[in-house]
């Protein structure tokens, strides 16, 4: 099928493209946190980063600081990328990179 003129196949085709890669980052990561977090660990990283909860919601649902909960996140970033970097090497921040690039 011929592109349209203004190239919305060809767009559509690279955010496509995008959105799979990310799925298949996004798979690679949970699965590698699995392994190389604690489940509070990995429960912290999915809803600080993923879900967007604000520190202080869960500071005040589990009844610690938000202060301690940032640190805890920053080390539970450095495990998951030193386990990310131990299996895939460098060419795993590379995937990363691709595909969070925009469009």
């Amino acid at each position: 099928q011929p592109a349209a003129p203004d190239g919305s196949a060809d767009a559509t085709l690279l955010r496509d493209e995008r959105q799979e890669r990310l799925h298949t980052l996004a798979a690679s990561l949970t699965a590698l946190a699995a392994e190389a977090l604690t489940p509070g660990e990995w429960q912290l990283v999915r809803q600080v980063v993923l879900e967007g909860v604000p520190y202080q919601a869960i500071g005040d649902a589990t009844g610690v600081k938000p202060g301690t909960l940032r640190v805890r996140l920053f080390r539970a970033v450095a495990k998951l990328r030193a386990a990310a970097l131990a299996r895939h090497g460098t060419d795993f921040e590379g995937a990363v990179q691709e595909a969070l690039a925009g469009d």
